[in-house]
C-alpha cells in the first residue's frame, strides 16, 4: 500500500476507529515478523530435539527483533512449570534462531539479551542485512495506557495460515501493580505476545508479552504451552520497551557454535 494512501486512511482515523485500525496495519505489518527456535531438550537423560514458531517485532532498522523471552528460552516455560519438584532434572539449550521475514526470506539470528523481569528478548540478524527493514519507532516517555483505552493489535498467524497478517482491537482491562507494572487487555491480546499495541491515534502504545509468573497454577502454564495464553499475556509500556532496546543495542553478538561456523 502506498504512502498516499496510507496518509489518507490516518485522516480518515480520526474519526472513524475502523479507518485508525485499517491504517495501523496498513503501517505496522511488515514489522512484524516470525522467529523459528530450535532447542535441545535433556530430561531424565534423554534429549529430543523442539522446534517452535512465534511472533516478534523489528523494533530497529538493523532487523533488531523483541520477542517474549519465554519464546527465546523454551527451558524457561518448562523450568516454571517444574517448580516445586527438585527431582525433576532439566535441561535447555537454543540450537538455532531464524527470522521469517514478512517477504518469507529467512535470516539466521541469535539471542543476544533476556530480560526475565520484563519478559523479554532480543534476536538479532547473524550478519548485517543488505538493507535497513521496517521497524517500529520505540520512544521512552510514554507511560502504560489508561484503563479502558483502546488499543490496535497487528499481529501474523503461523505457517498453517501461510503467515498472514491480522488486526484486531482491544481494550486495557485492569493495571496490575508492582515493582514492574503492566496491563491486562482480554481476549484479543492472548494470540498477539511478541507485538506492539497501538493506541487509536497510531502510535505505539506498548508491547505484549507472555508473563510466566511465579503465582501461575499448572493449568495456566499448560495453556501458555499450547499457544492459548490465557491470563499470563500482558502489556508492558513503550518506556520499559525503550530501557530494554538500549541495553539491546549494546549487546555483543555470541560466540559462534560449531553449527553456525
Amino acid at each position: 500500500m502506498g504512502e498516499s494512501m496510507i496518509a489518507a486512511l490516518l485522516l480518515a482515523a480520526a474519526a472513524d476507529p475502523r479507518a485508525a485500525a485499517l491504517a495501523t496495519f496498513a503501517s505496522a505489518q511488515k514489522t512484524v515478523v516470525g522467529v523459528r527456535i530450535v532447542a535441545k531438550l535433556t530430561m531424565g537423560g534423554h534429549d529430543r530435539e523442539e522446534k517452535e514458531e512465534t511472533v516478534g517485532t523489528v523494533v530497529d532498522p538493523s532487523g533488531l527483533t523483541v520477542v517474549p523471552s519465554v519464546a527465546a528460552d523454551p527451558g524457561e516455560l518448562m523450568q516454571a512449570l517444574l517448580r516445586g519438584r527438585p527431582e525433576m532434572h532439566f535441561e535447555a539449550s537454543v540450537t538455532s534462531t531464524t527470522l521469517i521475514m514478512p517477504d518469507g526470506t529467512e535470516v539466521d539470528a541469535d539471542v543476544i539479551l533476556k530480560d526475565t523481569d520484563l519478559d523479554l528478548a532480543f534476536v538479532r540478524p547473524r550478519t548485517p542485512l543488505a538493507k535497513p527493514v521496517d521497524a517500529v519507532q520505540v520512544k521512552a516517555g510514554r507511560a502504560l495506557p489508561a484503563l479502558l483505552d483502546e488499543l490496535i493489535v497487528v499481529g501474523r498467524y503461523g505457517r498453517a495460515q501461510n503467515r498472514a497478517p491480522w488486526v484486531a482491537t482491544a481494550q486495557v482491562q485492569a493495571i496490575v501493580k508492582g515493582p514492574r507494572p503492566y496491563a491486562m487487555c482480554g481476549e484479543a491480546s492472548h494470540s498477539a505476545a511478541g507485538t506492539v499495541a497501538y493506541s487509536v491515534d497510531g502510535a505505539p502504545a506498548g508491547i505484549l508479552t507472555a508473563h510466566v509468573g511465579k503465582e501461575l497454577e499448572p493449568s495456566q502454564m499448560r495453556m501458555l504451552s499450547a499457544g492459548a495464553g490465557g491470563l499470563a499475556v500482558v502489556l508492558r509500556s513503550m518506556d520499559d520497551l525503550a530501557g530494554a532496546l538500549e541495553q539491546a543495542r549494546k549487546a555483543p553478538s555470541p560466540a559462534p557454535t560449531a553449527a553456525a561456523k
